[in-house]
């Protein structure tokens, strides 16, 4: 590799961790869009329970007439009334879904929002802290090196003996090379980093969901029946 192309590269390094740190942090709104999509579907749950257990108690009222009924209705009523008690373990278990969908995922995934805008900061920060101070260095001795190399190039062509300047030349070309491939190391350390914060947001989600799913599960295996 040509050192034009090795200082094009240097310019270059943390491109990639930049992309994904932009790419991470314009998923806030989206990530703030959820938590609000689901403040307002958790509250729709609870007027539906609300409207749900009104109408169960009607029903209820409605079933009492045919069972105390002197008439000809009271088989009708206990039917009915068997049916209100399915449905009145339908509402539980819609009040276990929106239970946990408050508790389990909303206010937990709501309060480590913040706790991850900060951590990405901080992330940031560190690369551009190291990263900065440690392309900056390599430069130096990358400038030192093309500058021995030239002069090494001219007493070549003059003839004259290069013994000590070569030595010391390819004792740079080595400095060079190490710190180019601690560059690369401490930038695969911050990229791995940052990969698995984003995958800590998503096992977070995933794991605090999980017993809303649950429930909903058991909800549906209701229904089925």
């Amino acid at each position: 590799m040509s050192d034009n192309n090795l200082e094009k590269d240097l310019n270059q390094t943390g491109d990639y961790f930049k992309y994904l740190h932009a790419y991470m942090k314009s998923s806030f709104p989206v990530w703030d869009d959820f938590l609000q999509r689901g403040l307002r579907f958790q509250r729709s749950l609870e007027q539906m329970i609300v409207a749900y257990n009104s109408f169960l108690d009607g029903f209820a009222k409605l079933a009492d007439v045919a069972s105390n009924s002197k008439g000809a209705t009271q088989d009708i009523g206990s039917s009915l009334t068997n049916i209100i008690r399915w449905h009145k373990g339908l509402e539980l278990k819609i009040r276990e879904v929106n239970y946990s969908l408050s508790t389990k995922v909303l206010s937990p995934v709501g309060n480590r929002l913040d706790e991850w805008k900060k951590q990405l900061s901080n992330l940031e920060k560190d690369h551009e802290k190291e990263m900065h101070r440690a392309v900056k260095e390599t430069k130096e001795v990358l400038k030192g090196t093309i500058k021995t190399s030239k002069a090494l190039d001219s007493k070549r062509k003059k003839d004259k003996n290069v013994g000590g300047l070569l030595q010391q030349f390819e004792h740079m070309q080595m400095e060079t090379d190490q710190r180019i491939a601690d560059i690369e190391l401490k930038e695969k350390v911050h990229m791995s980093r940052m990969m698995v914060e984003e995958r800590v947001w998503f096992s977070t989600l995933v794991n605090a969901y999980m017993s809303v799913l649950d429930h909903e599960l058991t909800l549906g295996s209701d229904l089925e029946r």
